[in-house]
């Protein structure tokens, strides 16, 4: 990139309904325009003879016809060019939205599998405050056992919540 420019990019957002509002509004209003704007031109008709009957004269009127008709098909290019890019640009924005789509669904779907999941996370943390907590009543004298997640978990996997302290959080709890 030219150093000169990089300050100038920016970020532009656009919602695919603002697309969709230029490729139904503004690009058929820009393709009537341009049919409209060009339909007297487009059957303007001058005989060869129309610039005169000398030899230089129907040279002017075939060199004006063929100008007129680059002319005429160079419009016919760009209203045809105008039709495709707004099918290509509605067709970019379905894309995009079965992209947007397809993406939330696998999220969801990944989101499921971890419903209920007890993390491995959550249970070292709720593990170290209690062996922490052991810790602390030991060393101020205060040797009341506290609950310890050490006894043998279910068979989902899971440690067992049955013996645990009101006095810590439940395990299970997610933390992000």
């Amino acid at each position: 990139m030219i150093p000169e420019l990089a300050s100038a990019v920016h970020t532009v957002e656009v919602t695919i309904d603002a697309i969709r509002d230029i490729a139904n509004s503004t690009l058929p209003n820009a393709e009537n325009d341009a049919t409209h704007s060009s339909t007297d031109f487009r059957n303007l008709t001058l005989d060869v003879g129309s610039f005169g009957d000398s030899p230089l004269g129907e040279e002017l009127g075939r060199q004006h016809q063929g100008a007129h008709e680059v002319f005429v098909e160079t419009i016919r290019g760009t209203i045809k060019d105008l039709q495709d890019f707004r099918q290509k640009l509605l067709e970019a924005m379905d894309n995009h939205e079965s992209t947007d789509a397809a993406a939330q669904a696998m999220l969801l779907s990944i989101s499921k599998k971890y419903h209920g999941h007890e993390y491995q996370s959550d249970h070292n943390y709720n593990q170290a405050r209690t062996d922490q907590s052991d810790n602390l009543r030991t060393s101020s004298g205060d040797a009341q056992p506290s609950t310890t997640f050490d006894t043998p978990s279910p068979a989902d996997g899971t440690p067992d919540q049955s013996s645990t302290s009101s006095a810590y959080p439940a395990s299970g709890s997610t933390r992000y």
